[in-house]
């Protein structure tokens, strides 16, 4: 069901950006740059949670076709790609084998990767392995102090 409803939602994105002369699709630097410099708001479509990849690279070919350039890799589930900091049981430890084939893919293919969510184990695993910069597109501090007193934590 998770690439099904992924494709769905990058349908109705389309639809959107397509309906608007405001808006351009963007899947390069170069279009970026473009967008910017017409006065458009360009539009990047990323995925949160890889699990529309499922366990078949392929599916990571296709929403690259449709215009996908950045998958944060898991959500608040362990996923087939790896563990998520929110959940206790992280059977991968980290990235399961498939997660470190998508990690090469990702970088091969000049796709974005987003460790927000990961867990520390797979955080590290991924700086480990990827040959390009990642990014944490919405992560939280764990910890914030005040005169060396903690006054909230959260993830």
């Amino acid at each position: 069901d998770a690439k099904e409803v992924a494709d769905r939602r990058v349908d109705e994105m389309l639809a959107i950006i397509k309906s608007s002369d405001a808006l351009t699709l963007v899947t390069s630097p170069e279009q970026l740059r473009g967008a910017f410099a017409e006065g458009s708001i360009a539009i990047a479509l990323a995925i949160e949670n890889g699990a529309p990849i499922g366990s078949d690279l392929e599916n990571l070919h296709y929403f690259y076709k449709r215009g996908v350039r950045m998958v944060t890799l898991v959500h608040s589930r362990p996923n087939r790609i790896g563990d998520s900091s929110y959940a206790q049981h992280r059977p991968w430890k980290g990235l399961s084998p498939f997660g470190r084939g998508v990690v090469a893919e990702m970088n091969r293919m000049g796709m974005i990767i987003d460790v927000s969510h990961i867990s520390d184990d797979a955080f590290y695993q991924v700086l480990e392995r990827s040959k390009a910069p990642v990014i944490a597109s919405h992560s939280s501090c764990r910890h914030s102090h005040r005169a060396g007193r903690e006054i909230w934590t959260m993830r």
